[in-house]
């Protein structure tokens, strides 16, 4: 009956006031002495509660109150929702990528059935057969696929870096459930080792960003490492896959070896579908005992296998991989939004300050103080749910701009859910308390007047301490990035070109193909005069390495390493010595031989490999030629275990390493073999600047919300200072009257809040150290006690102090002290 009582009157509430004043009113003419029906407002609240929760509507009025009081107040509104709603929005912007990526399972039909199978145990690795065994096997299985990175040219890419591709079974898209946009996907005929085909499904993001959104796609044709493949079909928009970066294209697996006779499935990634009813521990029990059949078979160390969801934290080492740059990153947005509370409250603190006539009337007519923090604290909430929505608009708009701003377009829809709608309200509720609270009950208290000083200088110092770590953190990327410039890497970058090919529409056949760079590679002899150069399947630091695992006899449990193709002509030409044995040559054609770097040579648990020894690296014995030294052929942070093997004719789209005097002859000597080939030579320090892009980034990232929190506390500072002299107007003009100079009120006026300045500065300092630690990966050799770094920050914040600080001391120099006397 009270909730129908209750309904009742949120429709009629109109209609029931006008009743209930009326009806009072009629009590009252009855009365012989009106004052005996005692106060009417009283009795019209109480008669209210049986029809309404109190609270409800105390909250209500709050709500309209503080909506009131921010539209007469808009200087102070527009600061506090400018601050607080870019504070929020850098969040809900972080969040909205890191729960696309991480959090959200794949947009699959029925992602819940849908697992990814992976070894439980050393050796970490699924081959190619054993993912079509498990899939023909598995009876709680209806179906699995497998996946593998390949890196491919299209067309004339002269950046040397390649496109992203994903081998594929024929069967990928329906095992996964992958809709598409237009078009199919791969025939079980298209991938049959005898006779594959040569086509190929591009992602929404490819298709729009390369092609685009070409509605006649399907049925092109596109060249891929000088072979052409016909466009079958678009995925759907949606799907973005377990790393969108890496999923451009896809190819049936078949094909593979027709382009790169020497490819090798040794490690695949495998995904199934469970069948309706089975569970992923039955699942994962079934498919060990198929796995370990199938191991013994090739007498190979069983390794069990584990089921994994699609989400991106459930895949095993997967939180090892993000969480440490999305700690910092969170870190990063966290201490924005925290300036920003803190920033908020000293505007709060103030606000309070003026209102103080207003809180001692309330006071006065019987208001608790419970009250009045509730009416402050609701008018904090209202602050804050009005950043919040300005917060979720701009991360509709921000993380896509962010990404073309760095030059890396998202592959997908960068847009908030209704997850990030609950973290961008939850952030408003903590904003509430965290700015809200403290000048809430701060105002209220009897003795405030003497107390609110020292909580400005609390947010304040607080402030500078957040802006000193995210400058300082700014300022050791950059840093880094200029450190990895100048690094040596281990190999010439200066005066180093590469030269890339473009060669003539309709030479797709491999044996064309094969036949130039055959040719060339006889005519660079004449045409280099006797200087180096080299054939290359991926220029240093073009990120297209491809991945191997290697192991010993010895030592049978696999170690990730890094291949690359070369002539014998690759480490004269980039002089890289060579400390043991002997170089690559043209006689190992055949004979599998490499040479390793001494990372892969010192791999092994103190078992170094030496020249002459074997070498597994997959299922291929490879024997060790020559060991050259370490160099940052891969990544600028680490050297990573590499080796070198042979690069063959049959080896499709090379790239060729040579002095930049040599880059005419080259081109001529293309020119002279066709002179529809176009030649394109890219200095090799371009690799050098692109292997760079994350972490500038990252430093531009870095760098905008340090500027942000500078500006931040610099408005702190000033607001600070402006508010102390409007504290001590009357002990200024006190002073000066007994003969205070105005340096001396000067330096009266900064102390208190210089200390909390100074302070606020060494704690940031002293925060700032973990945090740099955790950066170590992207300093590229740069200490994170970097004295330049802490340096440039304290005279950032002294130039800010100063700029801060000069109209309040301006002002507090020129006070008159008869007119400061009478200050109220």
């Amino acid at each position: 009956m009270k909730l129908l009582r209750r309904l009742r009157y949120l429709l009629r509430h109109r209609q029931m006031d006008r009743d209930l004043a009326e009806e009072l009113e009629f009590h009252r003419s009855l009365q012989s002495d009106p004052r005996q029906l005692g106060n009417v407002t009283l009795a019209r609240e109480n008669a209210r509660e049986v029809w309404l929760l109190p609270w409800l509507q105390t909250v209500w009025q709050d709500a309209m109150y503080a909506l009131r009081s921010l539209r007469r107040q808009p200087g102070f509104t527009f600061v506090a929702l400018l601050t607080l709603g870019l504070a929020i929005g850098f969040n809900t912007s972080f969040f909205t990528v890191f729960n696309i990526l991480a959090l959200k399972p794949w947009p699959v039909r029925d992602p819940g059935r849908v697992v990814i199978i992976t070894p439980q145990r050393e050796p970490a690795a699924i081959s190619l057969d054993e993912a079509h065994y498990l899939g023909q096997q598995a009876r709680l299985l209806s179906g699995a696929t497998a996946t593998s990175d390949w890196i491919a040219h299209l067309g004339f890419e002269g950046s040397g870096r390649g496109t992203r591709v994903k081998l594929t079974t024929a069967n990928f898209f329906e095992v996964l459930g992958i809709s598409m946009e237009t078009g199919r996907g791969f025939l079980p005929e298209e991938d049959r080792p005898e006779a594959p085909a040569q086509v190929t499904v591009l992602s929404y993001g490819f298709w729009r960003d390369r092609f685009g959104s070409d509605p006649d796609i399907v049925g092109k044709q596109i060249s891929m490492d000088g072979t052409p493949f016909t466009v079958v079909g678009v995925a759907s928009r949606e799907y973005t896959g377990i790393d969108p970066n890496h999923e451009k294209l896809w190819i049936p697996f078949a094909i593979a070896p027709r382009i790169q006779p020497q490819y090798r499935p040794d490690v695949v990634s495998v995904a199934g579908r469970l069948t309706p009813g089975a569970s992923r521990a039955s699942a994962a029990a079934e498919l060990t005992v198929l796995s370990d059949q199938f191991q013994n078979q090739f007498k190979l160390k069983p390794h069990g296998i584990l089921l994994s969801g699609t989400t991106f934290f459930e895949r095993p080492g997967a939180k090892r991989e993000i969480l440490p740059v999305a700690a910092l990153m969170f870190l990063g947005v966290t201490l924005v939004f925290l300036l920003a509370c803190a920033n908020v409250g000293n505007l709060l603190v103030a606000r309070a300050a003026a209102r103080q006539t207003e809180i001692a009337m309330r006071r006065s007519l019987g208001a608790s103080r419970t009250r009045i923090v509730r009416q402050l604290l609701t008018e904090s909430m209202v602050l804050a749910l009005a950043a919040c929505a300005l917060g979720v608009t701009l991360a509709y708009w921000l993380p896509n701009a962010v990404a073309d701003w760095v030059g890396q377009s998202a592959p997908f829809r960068l847009v908030p859910d209704s997850t990030v709608l609950l973290y961008a309200l939850a952030l408003a509720v903590v904003a509430c308390v965290s700015f809200g609270l403290a000048p809430a009950l701060q105002g209220t208290r009897p003795d405030s007047g003497a107390r609110r000083f020292p909580l400005r200088s609390a947010l304040l110092g607080a402030q500078v301490t957040i802006s000193s770590i995210l400058l300082i953190a700014a300022g050791l990327l950059v840093d880094g990035i200029q450190q990895a410039r100048r690094q040596d890497p281990g190999f010439s970058v200066a005066g180093v070109s590469v030269i890339s090919f473009e060669l003539p529409t309709g030479w797709y056949e491999a044996s064309k193909t094969r036949a130039f760079y055959n040719r060339l590679r006889d005519d660079l002899k004449t045409a280099t005069a006797g200087e180096p150069y080299a054939f290359a399947r991926h220029e240093p630091l073009s990120g297209s390495n491809s991945v191997d695992s290697a192991w010993t006899p010895e030592h049978p449990q696999p170690v990730r390493v890094i291949e690359q193709s070369v002539s014998p002509g690759y480490f004269a030409v980039l002089n890289i010595r060579i400390l043991a044995g002997r170089n690559l040559e043209a006689t190992d054609s055949g004979t599998d031989a490499i040479v390793v770097n001494e990372s892969l040579a010192r791999s092994f648990d103190g078992q170094d490999v030496r020249a002459g020894q074997t070498l597994m690296i997959g299922r291929t014995a490879h024997p060790v030629a020559g060991i050259v030294k370490d160099t940052y052929s891969s990544r600028l942070d680490r050297v990573e275990p590499m080796y070198y093997q042979l690069y063959r004719a049959e080896d499709a789209t090379p790239r060729v390493l040579v002095r930049d005097a040599q880059v005419g002859s080259i081109a001529a000597a293309a020119s002279a073999i066709d002179p529809r080939i176009r030649a394109q030579a890219v200095p090799l320090s371009h690799s050098l600047e692109l292997s760079l892009e994350s972490s500038r980034a990252g430093a531009e990232i870095a760098g905008l919300l340090g500027g942000f929190a500078l500006i931040l506390a610099t408005v702190g500072m000033a607001g600070v200072f402006a508010y102390a002299v409007q504290q001590r107007t009357k002990e200024i003009g006190i002073r000066m009257a007994l003969g205070a100079r105005p340096p001396q009120v000067i330096r009266l006026i900064l102390g208190a809040s210089s200390r909390a300045v100074l302070s606020g500065l060494t704690l940031g300092f002293l925060a700032a150290i973990p945090v740099s630690r955790l950066m170590r990966s992207q300093l590229f050799g740069v200490s994170p006690f970097d004295p330049v770094a802490y340096l440039s920050v304290a005279v950032v914040f002294a130039a800010a102090a100063t700029a801060a600080s000069y109209a309040p001391a301006r002002r507090a120099s020129r006070i008159d002290p008869s007119s400061a006397l009478r200050y109220e």
